[in-house]
Parts: C-alpha cells; structure tokens; sequence
C-alpha cells in the first residue's frame, strides 16, 4: 500500500500523478474527503468520483498518468477538511473495506429538531444572507415569537404576540426600524426651561427619561399624541433623553 496523491481540488482544480506497482499492476483507491465531485482519467478511461465518497479502480500496469478535474462544487456550510487522498494497492495486497462507500463528516437535517445538549458557541459560515440561525415560537403561536437570521436580523414577538428585552442594555445606534413602519429616533437635552422639538409626522408615543435627578415630566409617557411636536419642562442642569416611536 502506498499514497501516491494528496490534494485539494478548492485550491488546485485539476492536475495530474503518476501510479507504481511492484507488482506491475493494482488497484488505485480515491477518498474524496472534500465537498467536490471529482473526476479521473487514465488511458482510455475515465471516472467519476463524488464528493464524501471512496471509490477503487482497477490499473493495468505500473507508470500510469493518472490526471484529475474538478466537476462540481456542493453547497452548504464550509468543509472542516478539503482533501482527496489517492492510495495504491498492489494485486496481492488485501483491502480492509468495501468499495464503493460513502464517509459521513456532515448531517442535513431535512426539518427542525429540538437541541437539548448545552454548547459554549453557534457558528453558521458560508450560508447567503437571511438564513435562519435561531428561531422559537410560543405556545400557541403561528408566527416565530423569536427569530436570529446570519445578517443580524433579530426579531423579537409578533402581531399576536409582543417581544420584550430586559436588563441593563447599552445600544448605540444612528436609527432603528422596527418592522416596516414604525421607527425608533433618540433626542436630548439639558435643563432649564421648556425645550421644544418638532417632527415630521405625528409619534405614537414619547418616552422621556431624565438623567441624574428626580424631577417631574409630565404626560410621560404619552399615548396617542396629536401633534408633532413635544415640551419638556426639566429642571436647571438636569439632561435627559426622550425615546419617540412611530416618527421621523
């Protein structure tokens, strides 16, 4: 038994070795451990060898061009190993398997299943944007209550069912929009006095928090505002921060 070819057809998509024998012929074995349908040709013939599968071919004498291309490429997530291995057999040599056989590195799952094992991290690479990562509805629902695609697109609730998000949460962000028509727009401002701040289109509702001191900020918050702008009356020195949703 020998090794008489190690390659990857990602980085080198066709080539060419060539197979001894003491004997003066063998059997040639191909391991396509890669996700690449792989083809082979030598004298007058050629074969076909797929991705995840090994393949044994019969050489009829000894010093023969072996020449290799790549066919086809599958989909999917990236490979942990990119590699066909050619091993040769003399005649009188025995083989421990039988050929044609397929190796399993990788499952597909045709629908959901539930994970109950604990993992310290999730990696999805090499999928096209908006694939689904992550998803949970509640009892009850039809709609994902949860959704995490690989574009970082978190969606949390639904028409039937309100999402929420907890805790101490530092967010930094020029704009937010939530679904398609409602948008989240962050203003502030430093006491004395009234402030006025005026909007393109009505809010449906505007949240002030003061920072730093305990005053009173009347009609906060307020639902089903009726003009487009607000005043906050705040006291001297005192800063705040208003949350206006459903404006622009």
């Amino acid at each position: 038994m020998n090794i008489a070819k190690t390659f990857d057809p990602s980085s080198t998509p066709n080539g060419s070795f060539v197979v001894d024998f003491s004997s003066g012929k063998g059997r040639m074995l191909v391991i396509n451990d890669t996700q690449i349908n792989v083809r082979m040709a030598w004298l007058a013939n050629q074969a076909y060898v797929p991705a995840g599968q090994q393949r044994l071919f019969a050489i009829p004498g000894s010093g023969i061009t072996i020449n290799w291309a790549l066919d086809s490429t599958l989909g999917g997530q990236a490979p942990v190993v990119s590699q066909v291995v050619v091993e040769t057999y003399d005649d009188f040599e025995p083989l421990i398997e039988t050929y044609p056989s397929s190796m399993v590195r990788q499952t597909n799952v045709g629908n959901s299943i539930p994970v109950s094992t604990a993992a310290n991290t999730l990696v999805n690479d090499g999928n096209a944007g908006g694939t689904q990562i992550v998803e949970a509805t509640e009892s009850g629902q039809t709609l994902s209550t949860v959704s995490l695609t690989n574009d970082g697109t978190l969606t949390l609730g639904n028409k039937g069912a309100g999402g929420a998000v907890t805790g101490t949460i530092n967010v930094d962000f020029v704009s937010l929009t939530i679904g398609t028509l409602h948008k989240i727009k962050v203003v502030s401002g430093t006491g004395p006095g009234t402030n006025n701040h005026n909007f393109n289109s009505i809010p449906s509702i505007v949240l002030i928090i003061p920072n730093g001191a305990t005053t009173t900020v009347p009609n906060s918050p307020k639902n089903s505002w009726t003009n487009t702008s607000f005043q906050v009356n705040i006291d001297n020195g005192v800063s705040w921060t208003a949350l206006i949703l459903g404006s622009s």
